[in-house]
């Protein structure tokens, strides 16, 4: 399974992925909006974790956005 982790917290992206990988699941992280719908576009990811409160676009938007891929994510996951 691949998971794309997105936030820009620094914290929050070396605690997300130390946790998941431990798991055995792939994971791929961004810190920014632009750099997870790159991410998305060659990984293909199965989840994809949003931080709602991202400095260059906000969560919901990015939502979207990825909704409208011709490949989507089973599962979209928002927290703030």
């Amino acid at each position: 399974m691949k998971k794309i982790l997105i936030t820009d917290s620094l914290k929050y992206l070396v605690s997300g992925e130390n946790i998941l990988s431990r798991a055995n699941i792939q994971i791929f992280t961004a810190a920014s909006s632009q750099e997870i719908l790159s991410i998305h576009k060659s990984e293909k990811a199965d989840l994809i974790i949003i931080d709602l409160d991202m400095p260059d676009m906000p969560g919901d938007k990015l939502c979207s956005m990825l909704r409208k891929e011709p490949f989507r994510a089973a599962g979209i996951n928002c927290s703030t």
